[in-house]
């Protein structure tokens, strides 16, 4: 009985150690942004993330997913993007397939894996926007990304039209709230594709702040 209650309290102690890691997991935050090789602040960026969890060929990683934007004030071009860090890509995906998504000249398969899509769900309502991603080099620190590189797969912004509409519209429906979000990465060219899912705890203030000082 003595031993059943000394376990008892030790699982007790270790869920309330638990606990703080597993919140902070479930809740959109603000993170910081700096320049990456020499960690000077960007007054000038605002950005939001959660951590998230990563899938491809059965294979799990964390990472986060994060959305940015150059505030208006200091003429940004009025458009969030959205940014994914993964621990470990190049462990997950082969570098032929990396390759594809650097540079700026596009092949058709490049084109092809650089396909992006998003949805969030509300209840029953299920908002969604399509672009293409690019990998490049991030501008968070360590602290957020991890020591195994500062890589992120991110969205560019769109030209006025209805894909620019479809994104601000998905925005907008984000920062009032949703409950989970997945976005897929790989098109046809990358089968299966790469899956990122996600939460919306708490993204509406924070959201609702990033909008209104990137102008979108």
């Amino acid at each position: 009985m003595r031993f059943s209650c000394q376990l008892i309290l030790l699982l007790i102690g270790v869920l309330f150690s638990l606990s703080p890691l597993v919140t902070a997991q479930d809740f959109w935050r603000v993170i910081p942004v700096e320049t990456p090789l020499d960690h000077h602040a960007l007054p000038f960026m605002r950005a939001i993330g959660i951590p998230a969890a990563a899938t491809y060929k059965g294979q799990k990683r964390k990472a986060i997913v994060i959305i940015s934007g150059r505030t208006k004030a200091t003429g940004g071009p009025g458009q969030p993007v959205i940014e994914v860090h993964i621990d470990g890509i190049q462990n997950l995906i082969s570098e032929k397939d990396l390759e594809l998504f650097e540079g700026p000249d596009v092949s058709d398969a490049q084109s092809g894996i650089r396909a992006f899509s998003i949805s969030v769900t509300r209840g029953k309502l299920v908002y969604e926007a399509a672009g293409s991603v690019d990998l490049y080099m991030g501008d968070y620190p360590e602290s957020i990304v991890g020591e195994d590189g500062n890589n992120v797969l991110g969205t560019g912004v769109f030209p006025k039209g209805p894909r620019r509409a479809a994104w601000r519209q998905l925005f907008h429906q984000m920062s009032s709230g949703f409950e989970k979000g997945q976005i897929s990465i790989g098109g046809k060219e990358l089968s299966p594709n790469l899956e990122i899912d996600f939460s919306g705890n708490g993204i509406e203030p924070l959201l609702q702040e990033l909008i209104r000082v990137v102008g979108l």
